[in-house]
């Protein structure tokens, strides 16, 4: 799987490159990308375009209340403390007060923002959060070693080696998990979902990360099933690529269109607007909304569709489904595009810009609020879906052994399968909820022709 990004850049008239935007759990990313500002100015020009600012209501004495609590820091606490290491913690302290995405980046851990970029290093593949103070995680990467050993959403990391994350920044963490490709890392994690779950170690070894966000296939011989595990720069490419391939095997247009993006934590703010345009003629797709001129942003679709308007489409989602993956979501369901199956979705309806210091650090800042085509913000709330589905699975009943069932068997000639007539279908065995999701998209071909008859 690939990860990459070119960082597309916001144009403003009369303006330098403006912040460049993003969306998705960044302050959590462990295997993929991170967007920056290309121009250190963009900050200082923003406010003398916004005419809301105030004055700054900091005085003189309270800059220096501030450097005496350094000094008396540095002079009188019980251990030596490097300076550059209290004036950074005072910077993260700073930012962690705004709110969950905001945080501070040390030159050090900047420079290595081109290597996370690529997608390609040794790592787990688990997006997280701090929730409530806990190290929550949000997903695990589709193929990545986290998926692998059944990491899921909803967990808590208490420690990584042996080292407790509680006291631990988000970085610290991420830099934890991370190491050569083929060394072993020990996770202790816990679920507090389940009754009784005591904390555990897992051990996995970590990978070279590649980060695919679209999968494609063919259900039933006519329905087309994408799963976009998160918005990168190519991922629109890539679904337009997926759907044209699916389409020439099935030798015409689908019959109908699964969009997964469960657990998918958001990404691009443009690759998620892309993706929505391949599905919609016309009508706003999202707009963002801040305090300085470029953060006000609409989108409208504007493209060639990929699937024609008369083709039902279903939207997966779940607790999983952040940011601009609720952007799609809400793209198609305001637009009446398509009908949204499974769980409230996350409720991350925030942008974050990463701006660059003049001393190699940057900060990654929550610069604006995005709101669906209806003008709704998700943040909190997150998407309701149309058709509530529980997260539940569903297996073949197996305990009683039927003639069927044994080796050797002689076959009924007059049945055209030798399936156990009382199994539970593959598909609802093997994904309940996409099983239901091809359900009701041969509901929708049905009541469709039954209109056409009149």
């Amino acid at each position: 799987m690939v990860n990459e990004s070119k960082y597309q850049t916001v144009q403003s008239p009369n303006r330098t490159p403006a912040l460049l935007l993003r969306l998705g759990l960044v302050s959590s990313l462990l295997w993929g990308s991170v967007s920056f500002a290309q121009d250190d100015q963009t900050d200082s020009n923003s406010a003398n375009t916004n005419p809301t600012r105030t004055e700054p209501q900091v005085t003189l004495d309270d800059l220096r209340t501030f450097t005496d609590v350094f000094s008396a820091i540095r002079q009188f606490y019980v251990e030596d403390v490097d300076d550059r290491d209290l004036l950074e913690a005072a910077l993260a302290g700073m930012l962690s007060d705004l709110d969950p995405h905001s945080e501070w980046i040390s030159a050090e851990e900047y420079n290595n923002v081109e290597e996370s970029a690529t997608g390609r290093y040794g790592g787990l593949g688990i997006e997280f959060q701090i929730v409530d103070g806990r190290f929550t995680v949000i997903t695990a990467v589709d193929g990545t070693p986290a998926e692998k050993a059944g990491i899921q959403p909803g967990q808590v990391i208490l420690a990584v080696d042996g080292e407790r994350l509680e006291d631990s920044g988000v970085q610290a963490a991420v830099e934890a998990m991370r190491g050569e490709p083929g060394t072993d890392v020990v996770l202790k994690i816990y679920d507090p979902a389940v009754k009784k779950d005591k904390p555990h170690d897992i051990t996995l070894t970590r990978e070279i990360i590649h980060a695919l966000s679209v999968r494609s296939r063919i259900l039933e011989d006519r329905y087309a099933y994408l799963r976009i595990a998160s918005f990168q720069d190519e991922t629109a490419v890539q679904v337009e690529r997926s759907l044209n391939k699916l389409k020439e095997k099935i030798g015409s247009d689908p019959s109908g269109v699964i969009l997964d993006v469960r657990n998918n934590p958001g990404g691009v703010l443009y690759s998620a607007v892309q993706s929505a345009d391949h599905f919609l003629d016309s009508g706003k797709i999202v707009s963002t909304r801040g305090r300085t001129r470029e953060s006000h942003m609409e989108f409208s679709a504007d493209r060639q569709l990929l699937i024609p308007d008369d083709i039902p489409i279903v939207v997966l989602v779940n607790g999983g489904s952040a940011s601009a993956s609720e952007i799609l979501a809400a793209a198609l369901q305001d637009n009446e595009r398509a009908i949204i199956l499974g769980q409230q979705t996350f409720g991350k309806g925030s942008v974050q810009s990463v701006v660059p210091m003049r001393n190699g650090s940057a900060i990654r800042l929550t610069t604006s609020r995005y709101y669906t085509p209806n003008d709704r913000s998700i943040q909190l709330e997150g998407v309701t879906p149309d058709i509530i589905l529980p997260n539940v699975t569903v297996s073949a009943n197996r305990e009683r052994t039927r003639e069927s069932d044994l080796s050797g068997r002689l076959d009924n000639e007059g049945n055209i399968s030798d399936k156990n007539p009382n199994a539970v279908p593959e598909l609802a065995e093997e994904d309940y909820a996409l099983f239901e999701a091809v359900n009701l998209l041969k509901s929708l071909n049905l009541a469709s022709r039954g209109s056409a008859r009149g």
